[in-house]
């Protein structure tokens, strides 16, 4: 019986992990880019338009490429480092 529900499982699993960094990129940095480069300006960070610009596409990228399977384990552990890292620049 688990084995049935495996396979459909997995995808939405997938789904749901890019769906945290989609929306991250989509939901949040697109639309606020000006206000959200401002922040990582007052944090310090050294060219805060670009590195947001990279940042918005690692993470458009990366989840996209976790969705359909395309390195799933390195890029699941590479978005949640980054996100990590992100967190801890901004709160700590």
């Amino acid at each position: 019986m688990f084995q049935v529900l495996r396979g459909p499982l997995t995808v939405l699993g997938r789904l749901l992990l890019c769906t945290i960094f989609f929306m991250a990129a989509v939901g949040n940095k697109i639309p606020h880019f000006s206000d959200v480069a401002k922040i990582m300006e007052s944090v310090g960070v050294p060219a805060p338009e670009l590195l947001l610009a990279g940042a918005i596409v690692f993470l458009l990228v990366g989840s996209l490429s976790v969705s359909v399977s395309v390195t799933f384990v390195i890029w699941a552990i590479a978005l949640t480092l980054f996100r990590s890292l992100v967190v801890s620049a901004l709160f700590a």
